[in-house]
């Protein structure tokens, strides 16, 4: 322990005084403010809906403003005008609509807010016809969910309960939605933070190769293990200082810290060791680089998944930064999963990684001529 102490401190130091470690600094602060201040809670507008009641007596109008108690004025009332359009409407706070007077107001809508759709109602409410105007075409599951709406509109409108004809049910506890801003975490934290020591032990290894500090090395009663683990706990400790850093600067203090702790040792630990296992095969960074960057970019390929949680392919789930990045998102932003196979599959990850990459640096840096 004290030789590991020993190593670990000197280690730790010249990892303070590499450029790089600054660089890395600096980008995780960057990171922290742009999604503390830049990156919104949602991408997307509130969806506007402009109806025009084309039927006779503005049927469809009428029924809802009964329903909701929302007085109509049929546009007369001058405090109901648009400067901006130029043009009357009512809105029913209660639907999220606005009713327009003539088919000309409801297009020149549309046209005016591209995140809008106008519906013009005609018919009555046994044989309703609906004409959706959009300034984009519609795919094909944005007109059925439109659709639907409208079927369920009139539904309620004539006393029909369609929950009847169906149940939901829950396998858990539901989650309260997570923002934007904060879904964009748990996947900075896996390639800004646990990469840490897949990126720096090869600066560390070449670095030591062209001052000659691994010969000397070779000669100490170190051995390859205490080489190894000097250099992961720094990247580890490092991990936990710049994780909880970026953790509390953008989610704050609600986070299960503990197990955050325990996801960040063992992820770092892991990507380490496979720092070690592609470095030890090159002499110098420029020959690293490009199987470096590889490997780095097959990790980043589970983000698809996790913004798009439907797209989940099995060479995806194959790939290692996967169950990290799930795991990662399940402590942040719990929902009731188990996390203790998570953990079991991450140790076993580690023991086996780090077997190969004790077999290949005791092979490929602690021989003499390498």
């Amino acid at each position: 322990m004290k030789k590991l102490y020993s190593l670990f401190m000197q280690d730790f130091s010249i990892a303070l005084r590499n450029s790089m470690m600054w660089l890395v600094i600096i980008m995780i602060v960057l990171m922290a403010v742009t999604v503390k201040f830049l990156i919104p809670d949602n991408l997307e507008d509130d969806e506007v809906i402009y109806f025009y009641d084309k039927s006779e007596n503005a049927m469809l109008k009428t029924i809802i403003e009964n329903i909701t108690g929302t007085p109509g004025n049929n546009g007369n009332n001058e405090d109901n005008k648009d400067d901006n359009n130029g043009y009357n409407k009512e809105t029913n706070e209660n639907e999220g609509s606005i009713f327009l007077n003539s088919e000309e107001e409801l297009e020149k809508a549309v046209k005016e807010n591209r995140n809008s759709i106008g519906i013009i109602f005609e018919g009555n409410i046994q044989n309703p016809h609906f004409t959706v105007i959009t300034q984009t075409p519609l795919k094909e599951e944005n007109a059925n969910v439109v659709k639907a709406s409208l079927e369920n509109m009139i539904a309620g409108i004539s006393g029909l309960d369609r929950a009847q004809n169906y149940k939901l049910e829950f396998i858990r506890e539901q989650s309260e939605p997570v923002s934007l801003k904060l879904f964009s975490v748990p996947g900075i934290l896996v390639f800004e933070v646990l990469i840490l020591g897949f990126m720096l032990v090869a600066v560390f290894i070449y670095q030591e190769k062209s001052e000659g500090s691994i010969k000397a090395y070779r000669i100490s009663p170190g051995g390859t293990s205490l080489y190894i683990l000097s250099k992961t706990l720094v990247f580890v400790v490092l991990g936990l200082i710049y994780g909880t850093f970026f953790v509390i600067t953008t989610i704050g203090f609600p986070a299960n810290y503990l197990k955050f702790a325990a996801v960040v040792i063992l992820g770092t630990a892991l990507y380490t060791f496979l720092g070690f296992i592609v470095a030890v095969f090159y002499n110098s960074l420029s020959k690293w680089l490009f199987p470096g960057v590889l490997v780095l970019v097959l990790n980043m390929l589970p983000i698809l998944s996790s913004l798009m949680p439907a797209f989940a392919p099995e060479y995806i789930k194959w790939i290692l930064s996967y169950p990290v990045i799930s795991g990662m998102n399940e402590i942040l932003f719990p929902t009731g999963k188990p996390l203790g196979s998570f953990f079991a599959y991450l140790v076993i990850l580690n023991i086996a990684f780090y077997m190969v990459c004790h077999i290949l640096v005791h092979k490929k840096l602690m021989k003499e001529g390498r």
